[in-house]
């Protein structure tokens, strides 16, 4: 299928030119593994979706939000992701790169306070979602 091929190379793509905020909270997901848990970033969710970071043993999806975001694509992103069992975080550019302890606590509140269950798999872009 063209369309899960694309979205894949989509998400490489952007594993390797991460915005200066997507590359600062990157380096403490990946180095905080013992108190947040496992994150993948830019990992295909559905059929045309890239979670930003996500981890699938809390099922939460952390989106980083800069200046060209469409909150109209994002509410629907939001409500997809939110059906199949994830909690979506939204963080500003601004905030992930001058307010980080903010943000790290905010994504421990979650871990704490909203327990799941391990996801038994990772989203796949072959999962159809439907019409938005």
């Amino acid at each position: 299928m063209p369309d899960k091929k694309r979205l894949i190379a989509f998400a490489r793509d952007m594993r390797w030119h991460p915005t200066k905020a997507e590359e600062k909270l990157w380096r403490i997901l990946r180095n905080e593994k013992s108190s947040l848990g496992k994150f993948r970033r830019q990992h295909p969710f559905g059929e045309k979706y890239i979670a930003d970071f996500i981890s699938l043993d809390h099922q939460i999806v952390i989106e980083v939000d800069g200046d060209g975001h469409d909150d109209s694509r994002d509410l629907k992103r939001d409500f997809f992701m939110s059906n199949q069992g994830y909690y979506v975080l939204r963080f500003s550019s601004d905030d992930i790169l001058s307010r980080m302890p903010h943000v790290i606590q905010t994504i421990l509140n979650v871990i704490n306070s909203h327990p799941h269950p391990p996801a038994t798999q990772a989203p796949s872009p072959l999962k159809g979602e439907g019409k938005p």
